[in-house]
């Protein structure tokens, strides 16, 4: 029975020092991520617009068709199959 515990009493000591060590890794990759969020905020400032500017990636009708072009689909004819 004693031998028994003492086993698991050094389970439980070398199970500390594993989280240990897996506790200072995660710290170290935690201070990587915040370098590199720190690097990429200064490697790519953000843009300065002109007032009224608006970007083509903000496209108001994307496809170049404009919501409602096709508004007339309820008074169409159901196709074969699909009503």
């Amino acid at each position: 029975m004693e031998h028994a515990i003492k086993n698991l009493e050094q389970q439980n000591l070398d199970l500390r020092g594993e989280m240990g060590q897996m506790k200072e890794q995660i710290n170290k990759i935690f201070e990587l991520l915040t370098q590199g969020e720190t690097l990429n905020v200064v490697a790519t400032p953000t843009p300065t617009y002109p007032p009224g500017f608006i970007s083509s990636y903000l496209n108001a009708h994307p496809y170049g068709m404009p919501s409602g072009w096709n508004i007339n689909t309820r008074e169409q004819p159901a196709t074969k199959g699909h009503e």
